[in-house]
């Protein structure tokens, strides 16, 4: 079946530029979306492809890096948002959005760890706290380890948890701390009572980048669909990152 897979796209491809000819962009799309943004990207991304590619065939799936690379190898992905992503021969990219990690913290918590509520903290601090983070590998996990490396510290683990979801949960009900994207919290209700603490210096900076196959060839759809990611993930990013701004 995997063998299959270059074959079955080479006649997409045929298929896709027959269409393009025609005036009409269609085929099959497939992309993969980190769980951390895909509360905030899903419903823009959708309507833009409603509105840019109507004829084509969109298909999002949420992963973590490890489980996106692979799909991207094998063919099941066209293309995936991934941050820090290890670039190799096999892989083209595009910038999307470079942002700061933070800590994400339940009120009580942070009062009974005395730091106050949106004050700031340094990474040599945020190295007692009990954390909650991703098991490995993750990319969010490799970033704060290999900070903290650089400083001679180690980040307290008190739980490893997959789900991005289940982490908030506990955060929220004060059973360790979370370093994530301010925008994970895009999806949540402001009742759920969670504060955010920038982290500096150093500040742990994530790269956001579009990533797709080098070995396979981009069909007019594919095309048009990496302009439209771009443009609505930056968007959406943006606008989220001013808004917080806004509120203080």
């Amino acid at each position: 079946q995997t063998c299959a897979l270059p074959i079955l796209h080479q006649v997409d491809v045929a298929q896709e530029d027959l269409s393009a000819v025609r005036g009409a962009l269609g085929g099959r799309v497939s992309i993969g979306l980190p769980p951390s943004l895909s509360k905030l990207i899903t419903v823009p991304l959708c309507q833009a492809f409603r509105h840019k590619l109507p004829g084509a065939k969109l298909t999002l799936t949420e992963g973590f890096s490890l489980q996106m690379y692979e799909s991207l190898r094998s063919g099941r992905l066209d293309m995936a948002v991934l941050y820090n992503p290890s670039m190799s021969p096999e892989l083209e990219s595009a910038p999307l959005h470079e942002e700061s990690l933070m800590l994400i913290a339940s009120p009580l918590a942070a009062q009974q760890q005395g730091f106050k509520n949106k004050a700031a903290l340094s990474l040599e601090q945020l190295a007692h706290l009990p954390l909650i983070l991703p098991s490995q590998p993750n990319a969010f996990r490799l970033l704060i380890e290999s900070e903290m490396l650089a400083i001679q510290q180690r980040p307290k683990v008190v739980l490893e948890v997959d789900g991005l979801n289940a982490i908030i949960e506990l955060v929220r009900e004060g059973m360790g701390f979370a370093v994530l994207p301010p925008y994970t919290l895009s999806g949540h209700s402001p009742a759920a009572a969670l504060s955010l603490h920038r982290i500096a210096p150093p500040k742990l900076m994530s790269q956001l980048k579009l990533v797709w196959s080098a070995r396979r060839q981009l069909t007019s759809t594919h095309q048009e669909a990496i302009r439209i990611t771009q443009e609505r993930v930056s968007a959406a990013l943006d606008g989220y990152m001013k808004g917080m701004k806004n509120l203080g």
